[in-house]
C-alpha cells in the first residue's frame, strides 16, 4: 500500500472517534481498522515488533489514507512523534482538534477513571514510556497527569508540528464548531484533504462517549489486584470478566474546574489560548471562559 498521509492528532475529548467513524466511511478514505494505533508514539523497541500496514490491509486504492491517535498531541511524553511522522512521510496532513480547555480536562478526568489511569500504568503499557499512574486526587491529576492541563497548552502542542509539517499540511478544528455546524466542518475537511464531498452520517456523530461511565472501585484494590494477576496467566471468559467488574464498580466521582483553580488553570494557559485561536482564525474570547 502507500504510506499512511492523514494523522488527526488529538486532542483527547475533541471529537475524535466522532471523525473517525465519519471519514471511515468515505469511499475516498481508508482509515486504520483500529482507531487508535499509537504506533509513532510507541518506543523503538517496542515499534520494530510491530507491522504497521497491518492496520490498513483492507487498503483498496483510496487516496487518503489515515489514522486517529490523540496521544500524538502529548508531546510533553512522546515528543519525537512530529520528527518521527515528518520522517515517514513529509507530505502528511495533519489535523488537530481542540476544545475549551476547562470542558476537555473535566471530560478526560471521567475518561482516565474509567480506563484505569489511577491503577496502571498506562503509559508504560501502550508506549513503553515511563509515567506514573494518575493520582486519585483531581486537582492533583490536573497538575501532573499528562493528558490534562499539559496536553491542553494547544499552541504548545502545535508548534512541535509546525517544526515539521508547512502550515497549508496543518487543520485545526475546534470541538466546539464540529458540534454545532458539523456538515460546515466536515466540508471544509474534504477540502483540506482533497476528496469529494459526500453527505455526513450524523448517526456517527457522539461527542460525549466518557458520560455515564464508571470506574473499578479502589476499595477493592487487593481483589483488583488479584483479577489482574488472574488475567495476566489466564484467559478469563469476557462475560465472568464483566460480571464481576460490574459487582465492583462505583460511579466516578464528579470534578469540575471552578473558583481558584479555574483561575490559576486559565493563567498558565492565558498566552497559549490566545496563540491558538489566532492561529485557528478565532476571536481570543471564543471560549467564553
Amino acid at each position: 500500500m502507500e504510506k499512511a498521509n492523514l494523522f488527526i492528532i488529538g486532542a483527547s475529548k475533541c471529537g475524535t472517534t466522532s471523525l473517525y467513524e465519519i471519514l471511515n466511511e468515505h469511499p475516498e478514505i481508508c482509515m486504520s481498522n483500529l482507531k487508535e494505533t499509537g504506533y509513532f508514539a510507541k518506543t523503538s523497541d517496542i515499534r520494530k515488533n510491530i507491522n504497521y500496514k497491518a492496520f490498513y490491509q483492507h487498503y483498496n486504492n483510496e487516496k487518503v489514507i489515515g489514522e486517529v491517535s490523540p496521544i500524538y498531541s502529548e508531546l510533553n511524553v512522546v515528543p519525537w512523534v512530529p520528527r518521527d511522522l515528518y520522517n515517514y512521510n513529509p507530505d502528511a496532513q495533519i489535523i488537530y482538534i481542540i476544545r475549551n480547555p476547562i470542558k476537555r480536562m473535566e471530560s478526560v478526568w471521567k475518561q482516565t477513571m474509567s480506563t484505569g489511569h489511577w491503577r496502571e500504568r498506562v503509559y508504560e503499557q501502550k508506549f513503553g514510556v515511563d509515567i506514573n499512574k494518575m493520582p486519585l486526587d483531581f486537582k492533583k491529576a490536573i497538575y501532573n497527569y499528562p493528558p490534562f492541563l499539559e496536553a491542553s497548552k494547544y499552541w504548545k502542542q502545535i508548534q512541535g508540528y509546525r517544526k515539521f509539517f508547512d502550515d497549508n499540511q496543518i487543520k485545526v478544528v475546534l470541538f466546539e464548531d464540529f458540534v454545532n455546524k458539523p456538515d460546515e466542518v466536515i466540508y471544509d475537511l474534504y477540502n483540506f484533504m482533497g476528496v469529494e464531498q459526500v453527505n455526513v452520517n450524523k448517526s456517527n456523530l457522539h461527542y460525549n462517549p466518557s458520560q455515564g461511565k464508571n470506574m473499578l472501585n479502589p476499595k477493592y484494590k487487593k481483589i483488583l489486584r488479584l483479577i489482574h494477576f488472574v488475567n495476566t496467566r489466564l484467559k478469563t471468559p469476557y462475560k465472568l470478566k464483566k460480571i464481576i467488574k460490574s459487582k465492583i464498580s462505583t460511579s466516578i466521582p464528579k470534578e469540575t474546574i471552578e473558583g481558584e483553580l479555574k483561575k490559576d488553570v486559565l493563567d498558565i494557559l492565558d498566552e497559549d489560548v490566545k496563540m491558538i485561536l489566532s492561529y485557528a482564525n478565532k476571536n481570543v474570547d471564543y471560549w467564553k471562559f
